[in-house]
Parts: structure tokens; sequence; C-alpha cells
């Protein structure tokens, strides 16, 4: 299907444009399946350059939501929930970590911060 070969092609990871928008169900979940494969791929994948680090079994979890055949258009928009929900908890336990330190003191007294 040439749409997804252009948007393979593609240098960014995602090109909204509005004939997206346009498709059918089954080519819109399609084309972003690819997309959030690219998302995988890049940020995922165990040894990429901007490995986040999550779990085995989320990075499983995502990596079979995708390759799966019955994937629907629910599933691939929350297909990143539970990878998304894992840094939340990570990020707030490292900004714990940093209230506790001397440069965040010292920012606190240039910045009125709570």
């Amino acid at each position: 299907d040439n749409d997804i070969t252009n948007l393979q092609k593609n240098n960014g990871i995602i090109n909204c444009k509005e004939k997206y928008l346009q498709y059918d169900q089954e080519k819109f979940i399609n084309v972003y399946r690819i997309i959030a494969y690219k998302l995988y791929i890049k940020y995922l994948n165990i040894g990429s350059e901007f490995d986040i680090g999550i779990d085995e079994l989320i990075r499983n979890e995502i990596e079979n939501m995708l390759k799966a055949e019955n994937l629907n258009l629910f599933d691939l928009l929350h297909v990143f929930d539970s990878a998304c929900i894992e840094i939340y908890g990570l990020l707030k336990k490292s900004f714990k970590r940093f209230k506790a330190t001397a440069q965040w003191k010292k920012m606190k007294q240039c910045v009125s911060i709570q």
C-alpha cells in the first residue's frame, strides 16, 4: 500500500496528515500500528539508544499487542498505557529523591516553590 510505504520511508515517527483521518478503521489500525511499532523500537526495544527501561513483562505485553492479528482500535489507542503508568511511577520516585538534595533546596530558594 502506497500510503503505508510512504509512512515507513518518513524519517519522523509521527507524521499526522488529515488524509490518515479519512481511512477506514482497518487501514487506520494498520497505519497507526506501524507508528506504534516505530515508537516501540525507539523507546522500548532492549538496547535502543532511547530505551526507557521498563519492566520486561510490560515490554512483552506491548510487543504481543502490536503483533496480534486481532488488534482493535481501542487496544491500539491504549497500547502504551502500561508503559506510561510505569514511567510515571519511576519519575515520581526520582522526583522524591531529588527533593531531598541540596540542588532542590537551592532551586527552591531561587524560585518560590512549595
